[in-house]
């Protein structure tokens, strides 16, 4: 299985926005082949900080997600509400 992290600090006053992007995003991902789960947190205390964590069933499940036009789409898009690049983490479990 392929585990993955991403973290991402929003731009103040862009979290409504953001919010409402990056919701389509996790519905449809979680509609994806070899998607076990897909999930999207704002921290606690975070303020505009939020967390995707995403579990795949192997390496060709998450390689059709990069492959696939939303993912594509989310990486053209995301700039526009974020502080700095996201920070992504992948693990093997």
């Amino acid at each position: 299985m392929k585990i993955v992290n991403a973290s991402f600090v929003v731009r103040s006053g862009w979290q409504p926005y953001y919010e409402q992007f990056i919701s389509e995003m996790v519905a449809r991902s979680r509609q994806e082949n070899g998607n076990i789960s897909y999930d999207h947190f704002k921290k606690v205390d975070g303020g505009n900080e939020y967390v995707i964590i995403e579990h795949w069933a192997d390496d060709e499940a998450l390689q059709a997600h990069k492959d696939s036009a939303s993912y594509k789409e989310f990486w053209r898009g995301i700039g526009h509400y974020v502080k700095s690049e996201p920070t992504v983490l992948v693990f093997e479990h």
